[in-house]
């Protein structure tokens, strides 16, 4: 696998990257970037969201339930949650209005 030159930079945290599968992969990152692949990271798409806080906002974890359902969090309390792998992202309020660094489940329901 190949990081593209424009994140690899940007990964700073181990959550910065989760393989859903041995091809589908979302990668994060300090510019609120979210980058796809559905290729074992022969080449990596970005895919468009609408949250935007201002500059300098970061996105500090993702983690995929499937290869069609992810959850991205950061700066500001972000929540972001796909069900169609990235073709939309849907912003979840979190009642926060710090960092989160990070997300996990055990589960597709917990």
């Amino acid at each position: 696998m190949q990081l593209p030159h424009a994140i690899a930079g940007d990964l700073f945290c181990a959550g910065c990257l989760f393989f859903a599968s041995e091809a589908v992969d979302w990668v994060v990152g300090h510019t609120r970037s979210i980058l796809f692949t559905a290729d074992g990271g022969v080449s990596y798409a970005p895919q468009s969201h609408n949250f935007n806080v201002g500059d300098g906002k970061i996105f500090y974890a993702v983690q995929a339930i499937d290869e069609r359902t992810a959850y991205v969090v950061g700066d500001s309390g972000a929540i972001l949650y796909t069900s169609n792998a990235g073709g939309s992202w849907t912003i979840q309020d979190s009642g926060w209005v710090t960092p989160l660094y990070d997300v996990y489940f055990v589960s597709a329901t917990r």
